[in-house]
């Protein structure tokens, strides 16, 4: 059972390698504004009011911004993990 334990967690862990891969992909090929607002959001931790400040952009913007880039990375995302 050991060998099946460290079987499934290492192709796990290599499907997961897999999806941050796919992921980092995914945000590079965004415009880049919605990139920048993507990474603010997600990776930096700003609030939408941090990142309209800091981009000298109204919170609206923002907000599409971001919502345009999660539905590509959703997309994106989907399509690789029918492929597993």
């Amino acid at each position: 059972t050991e060998w099946a334990d460290f079987d499934n967690s290492t192709e796990d862990w290599l499907q997961f390698e897999e999806l941050r891969v796919r992921l980092d992909q995914l945000v590079s090929e965004l415009p880049e504004k919605c990139q920048l607002v993507f990474k603010l959001s997600r990776e930096e931790g700003l609030t939408y009011k941090q990142i309209a400040e800091h981009m000298n952009i109204s919170v609206k913007t923002v907000e599409t911004q971001l919502s345009r880039a999660l539905k590509k990375i959703r997309a994106g995302i989907q399509r690789f993990l029918i492929t597993l």
